[in-house]
């Protein structure tokens, strides 16, 4: 998405249901290879004020642990929000299990928070992002990007706003948050204990 944001609009993006991957590559094998990207979240409902419950709730969560920047929200344009937490606040580097790290580390918080509304099938290398100022055919509406404050007024502002592309924004000046990059590596370790597990008993077996 960065690259696309500082490239020639309308060389490459669509107006109308445009997508991209929610992660970079590292490499041309999309399957096998390395990933970096930014902790996504996708709450969807066809009640909009539960999908908008779930994603205060969570962003409310960041910012009582003092996670204040690097949080982007999106309206889909139809019946859900985006929540993205920059990943350089916690990782760096390139990982052959990204996907699995945030899958499971989601799943830890939406149990704690209760988040009803959020879609975990999102965690997959290959997952298609809608992309910020473009337009959702089934409503006719914008993808657009949301700060804190937007997301506290009603849907109904939310939707008026969203009849026009609106301000994209990015913290170009992030560095890793000591505790936020502890919290990602436990779940890491136990994407990494969890395959090890596994190569285990598939020897035994195999034995």
């Amino acid at each position: 998405q960065e690259l696309l944001m500082n490239c020639d609009k309308k060389t490459y993006i669509k107006d109308i249901d445009f997508y991209t991957s929610w992660c970079k590559y590292a490499t041309k094998d999309y399957y096998n290879g390395a990933m970096l990207g930014n902790l996504v979240f996708d709450f969807d409902s066809d009640y909009l004020i539960y999908a908008w419950n779930d994603c205060v709730k969570l962003w409310e969560h960041f910012r009582d642990i003092n996670i204040n920047d690097g949080i982007y929200c999106y309206f889909s344009g139809a019946k859900g929000f985006h929540l993205e937490i920059d990943y350089r606040l916690f990782n760096t580097e390139p990982l052959y299990n990204l996907a699995d790290i945030y899958k499971l580390l989601a799943q830890d918080i939406i149990k704690e928070l209760n988040l009803t509304t959020a879609d975990i099938k999102i965690y997959e290398k290959r997952r298609l992002w809608r992309y910020p100022n473009t337009i959702n055919s089934k409503t006719g509406l914008y993808c657009i990007q949301i700060n804190w404050n937007q997301l506290q007024q009603e849907a109904e502002y939310i939707l008026e706003l969203s009849k026009n592309s609106q301000h994209t924004f990015f913290n170009s000046k992030l560095g890793v948050n000591k505790s936020f990059n502890k919290w990602f590596n436990m779940f890491r370790y136990k994407v990494i204990s969890n395959v090890y597990k596994s190569v285990i008993l598939d020897n035994n077996y195999s034995t």
